[in-house]
């Protein structure tokens, strides 16, 4: 236990203590409650957990002679929370392929262990306002699809309603930005003499669906219109499936043209990847201490602009509920920032497998502050100003 500063004679009381200096006897300090039969409702009824922040927590704490009573003081403060409890458990095995070492070691066995130094194999966590803040684009289903997922009703009947703010967020929607615009309609002028090689499936695929196809963005719908019936197992016209894999090579053209340059990755890029570091910032300055989780829930194009403005983009349009997780990790002074990629298209369904993703020049826990040096010039100083707006 450390002392604070100004509680240097309780310190010292407790060397005296450790170094048998204070005799036989012990004399408790006032502060002590010696004869109370609840130390626990004593010290922490009259704090509101609801809003409660570590300072608050730091000035008091009590003693106990082993782990096993302070695992037991952790579970009664805890019922101090409001919100429900979730229970998570851990099962541990062998790390063997020896049979013996499976059968010395069943799992029962080792459940049950619990050493000095290691987690105990239960979690215990509260939902309490503030974890959890998130924040979406203007479209409701965006929104919605996290409620449903975070307090969903297995029985149905229920409808949830999504809230909005004053004004949108740049970051996470794909608001006009005139410059940015202008920018893809020049490269994808570009490609289009390219185009010219396509003619003939261009028609064929003109004259099957009606569609007239005057650049990249309409065979890019058409792709996204007949990959969405194959996905949901609906009937897809057969001359949508001769010519498949041009279909997808022309749609990947199509978006990967919006983010080709520097401009087009700082202005739709920057404005999320600027929001997702000041939180960083803000909670290195220990800015956020309610708030331990923030979910950005966004579009394909959002997340690929973030991506590509940090170098870490494959090039390909994200699948639908294509996930980033950004973790940021503290050893000892320093602050280590970590992306993982979930691609799963049905994570309701089957395990999601996490992929590592890596700054450039950095490896998989890449320090904040290199990433801060890294984005400099990718985040706008003035987003309407770069984006000429009148």
């Amino acid at each position: 236990m450390r002392a604070l500063e100004s509680e240097r004679d309780f310190g010292a009381w407790l060397l005296d203590i450790g170094e048998k200096k204070s005799g036989s006897t012990i004399q408790l300090p006032l502060q002590c409650y010696p004869s109370i039969q609840d130390p626990i409702h004593q010290l922490y009824s009259d704090i509101d957990f609801s809003s409660v922040t570590p300072q608050e927590l730091k000035g008091r704490a009590l003693l106990t002679v082993n782990n096993e009573r302070s695992m037991e003081i952790n579970n009664k403060v805890l019922e101090f929370m409001p919100g429900n409890e979730t229970v998570y458990k851990a099962v541990g095995m062998i790390m063997s392929e020896d049979p013996k070492d499976q059968l010395t070691f069943p799992e029962e066995f080792l459940n049950s262990l619990t050493p000095t130094g290691l987690p105990p194999y239960e979690l215990k966590v509260e939902n309490r306002t503030h974890s959890v803040f998130i924040i979406a684009s203007e479209a409701s289903r965006v929104c919605v699809a996290n409620l449903g997922g975070l307090q969903r009703n297995p029985s149905g009947g229920w409808r949830a309603l999504a809230s909005r703010g004053q004004s949108p967020l740049v970051s996470l929607n794909n608001l006009p930005c005139p410059s940015a615009d202008e920018e893809t309609r020049r490269i994808l002028s570009e490609e289009m003499k390219m185009l010219q090689n396509y003619e003939a499936l261009i028609y064929f695929w003109h004259e099957n669906s009606g569609w007239n196809f005057e650049s990249l963005k309409d065979i890019e719908a058409l792709y996204d219109i007949v990959q969405t019936e194959a996905k949901y197992s609906l009937n897809v016209p057969t001359w949508a499936q001769s010519y498949w894999s041009y279909l997808q090579y022309l749609h990947d053209l199509s978006f990967m043209l919006k983010l080709k340059t520097n401009q087009q990755k700082r202005l739709r890029g920057g404005p999320l990847v600027d929001l997702v570091l000041d939180k960083m910032k803000k909670a290195v300055s220990e800015e956020l201490e309610k708030t331990k989780v923030f979910l950005y829930s966004t579009h394909g194009l959002n997340i690929a602009a973030y991506l590509s403005a940090l170098g870490m983009w494959n090039g390909l349009e994200p699948e639908s509920c294509a996930t980033v997780l950004i973790e940021m990790y503290r050893r000892q002074d320093n602050h280590y920032v970590r992306h993982l990629y979930l691609n799963s298209t049905t994570p309701e369904r089957e395990p999601q497998q996490y992929h590592p993703l890596t700054v450039p020049g950095c490896g998989e826990f890449c320090p904040l502050d290199y990433i801060l040096g890294l984005t400099t010039d990718m985040i706008p100083q003035n987003w309407e100003e770069e984006c000429q707006i009148v």
